[in-house]
């Protein structure tokens, strides 16, 4: 009985020994687990194991690159009265210096003109005798000469004394530009619309101005038909040369009431503009629609066509 309870004793002891090696030899992330649970915990009676955490690498992320974005410094309301009285006063003096150089250009050609009219008169005078039928009447029209020529002299001449309405709308507005009774808004606003009105009215008076000249045009061209046809008065070759050149001063007139009437802006429709397309929302467009026309030559012939893009 005690030799068998020896050998039971004997077989214990030796599955200690296996048992003890298997728990030593356990896995690297058995013996992290331990660790993890109690670091100077036992694994087994006669060995302990240690085990290294290695942190992981450290990422680093990169932010997207901002875009800089260029704000314009806004304007101190409180300046923008004194600077559109700035603005105003430039205009004016650019009217200023038109004025003058336009007069003296229209008294040179009111003198051409006078000077055409004496000239044709003392021709006439000279060369038709006096009891000659065609007299009065030639001598009559060398005499309108001489009268317009006086008129747009005269015009020069007053152009040069009487301040352009730009000026005045400067003249006005500079003692509001630096009112301190005002707003800055208040005089702001009172600048844009006296400049708003200037523009106006000289645009209202450029279209009177090119609808006269048509009117006027249209007459001319009927005087010249009517000598062009009846040569009662004028026989010929004088009546067509003299019809020719009536039909050329109603041409002259039609082109500058084209011009004056489309394509012509006065100093305060300029200014006015200028003003406006600075100070604006801006609009861009996207897209734009771009028509063209095409046109190539061919052999024995040509080809033609248009082209739309948008």
């Amino acid at each position: 009985m005690h030799v068998r309870r020896s050998f039971i004793a004997l077989l214990l002891a030796a599955s200690v020994v296996p048992l003890a090696a298997i728990s030593l030899s356990a896995s690297p992330a058995s013996a992290q687990d331990a660790q993890g649970a109690d670091a100077g915990a036992p694994i087994a009676s006669s060995a302990t194991a240690t085990a290294t955490v290695t942190a992981p690498p450290a990422v680093t992320v990169t932010a997207p690159a901002v875009p800089t974005v260029i704000v314009p410094i806004r304007e101190d309301a409180e300046l923008m009265p004194l600077h559109l009285g700035r603005f105003l006063e430039v205009e004016a003096e650019r009217a200023r210096t038109q004025r003058f150089g336009s007069g003296a250009l229209t008294m040179v050609a009111g003198g051409i003109d006078i000077a055409i009219g004496i000239g044709t008169f003392a021709f006439i005078d000279s060369s038709l005798a006096p009891n000659d039928p065609d007299r009065p009447v030639l001598t009559a029209l060398s005499v309108i000469p001489i009268a317009l020529g006086g008129a747009v002299f005269l015009g020069g001449l007053l152009s040069l004394f009487t301040p352009s309405p730009m000026e005045h709308l400067f003249e006005a507005y500079a003692p509001i530009a630096i009112d301190k009774n005002l707003s800055p808004a208040q005089r702001l606003g009172r600048g844009e619309g006296m400049l708003l009105a200037a523009s106006e009215s000289e645009h209202g008076r450029r279209v009177v101005g090119a609808v006269t000249s048509f009117v006027l045009a249209a007459i001319i061209a009927g005087v010249a038909i009517g000598i062009g046809v009846d040569s009662s008065d004028f026989p010929p070759p004088n009546n067509a040369i003299l019809a020719a050149s009536l039909a050329g001063v109603s041409v002259v007139s039609i082109v500058q009431a084209i011009g004056a009437l489309w394509w012509e802006r006065g100093p305060a429709e300029i200014a006015w503009e200028q003003w406006h397309s600075a100070h604006e929302p801006v609009v861009v467009q996207t897209s734009k629609v771009h028509f063209s026309p095409n046109f190539a030559p061919i052999r024995n012939g040509a080809v033609g066509g248009f082209s739309l893009v948008f």
